[in-house]
Formats: C-alpha cells, sequence, structure tokens
C-alpha cells in the first residue's frame, strides 16, 4: 500500500513524529498485543469493512479475548458492511445492544457474552 513513492506506513510513523502523537500502532493480526482481560471497551472506526469474512472471524476472536468480563465494543462503519459485521459479532458470542444509522454509517454497540 503505497501513496506516491511514500507507504502508508511510512507516512503514519512520519505524521507521529512530526506531531509528537502518543500512538501506538500495530500492523497486522492475528493477535493484539495486549494480555487476556484487559479492556473493559474496545472501539474501531472505519476498520471492520475492509477486512475478508477469515480475518474479520480472527480479530472479532481476539477482541473478545482481551475485553474483560461483559465488555463493550463500538462498531462505525459504513452501512452496506452492517450484515457482514452482524455475523461475525454474534457468532464471535456478542450481542447487539445499541444500533444507528447516519450518513450512510452504522453506529453498533455490542456487548461480549459471557
Amino acid at each position: 500500500m503505497t501513496t506516491g513513492s511514500i507507504s502508508k506506513k511510512d507516512e503514519a510513523e512520519r505524521l507521529i513524529r512530526k506531531y509528537g502523537a502518543r500512538v501506538n500502532l500495530f500492523y497486522g493480526l492475528p493477535q493484539i498485543p495486549f494480555k487476556d482481560n484487559s479492556f473493559s471497551i474496545a472501539y474501531s472506526v472505519m476498520y471492520f469493512y475492509n477486512l475478508k469474512r477469515e480475518i474479520m472471524k480472527v480479530l472479532v476472536s481476539e477482541i473478545r479475548r482481551v475485553l474483560e468480563g461483559q465488555g463493550t465494543v463500538l462498531i462505525v462503519d459504513p452501512i452496506m458492511t452492517r450484515g457482514k459485521i452482524r455475523k461475525e459479532m454474534e457468532e464471535g458470542k456478542f450481542k447487539l445492544v445499541e444500533y444507528t444509522e447516519a450518513n450512510a454509517l452504522s453506529f453498533s454497540k455490542w456487548e461480549k457474552i459471557a
């Protein structure tokens, strides 16, 4: 993935340095680099729709692993992918607790099923 002659990864790292942002970038899957039950909430904005179904399954499983108890997941993605996301989240043992749509985006709140 490149933009001109600079990769997106290189550009992101350059901007982080330029602005002194306190950000950690993680490249690829399958394992999120955090311990089990590390977070009460996770969120994703405009990411799930980029994933192939097999990768999404792995990601949902990893999110489940790092969420504690009945942790919450917030997802913002294009409306066109809502069915695919819903299927993988439900199969990954998450319950949809809130959903809305606006400006061609879906906003969903999920709870981890214990």
